[in-house]
């Protein structure tokens, strides 16, 4: 099925470069009308990492983080209503310190480029998963 879908999306880029390059009038100007929406489109897309970038600088996901604790501290006070066991608890606070030491130590790199490292947004999705599961149980 990918292999469909990426040639389709191939065969579609050549028929907008040859209609672009050697097509009739109207099947130029279509094709111009496509790749300057394309290209309005990646400057967009180029001008929303900008945003996200200066998000993070200012500690927009410093506040993600901040809740993920918060929530944390919500389960590890209410454990025995919600029937969560020690070892449990322990897990989630051993993967949120994980977390925070990723983010910590590619802090400085984050601020002259656009990266979260593979390893820290794998542990922000299994501790987000392991929070919702829990809550989820009852």
């Amino acid at each position: 099925m990918k292999t469909i879908f990426r040639l389709l999306i191939i065969a579609i880029i050549a028929l907008i470069v040859y209609n672009y390059f050697y097509g009739d009038e109207t099947e130029k100007e279509t094709s111009a009308q496509v790749v300057d929406h394309a290209r309005q489109l990646g400057q967009s897309l180029w001008e929303m990492i900008r945003v996200e970038k200066d998000r993070f600088s200012d500690g927009k996901h410093q506040e993600i983080v901040d809740n993920i604790g918060s929530t944390i501290g919500f389960i590890r006070d209410n454990r025995e209503a919600m029937n969560i066991s020690d070892s449990q608890l322990m897990e989630l606070e051993k993967h949120q310190n994980e977390l925070d030491s990723l983010i910590l130590n590619h802090s400085e790199e984050i601020h002259d480029e656009i990266h979260i490292s593979d390893e820290a947004k794998e542990k922000l999705r299994l501790l987000l998963d392991r929070v919702e599961g829990l809550i989820d149980r009852d």
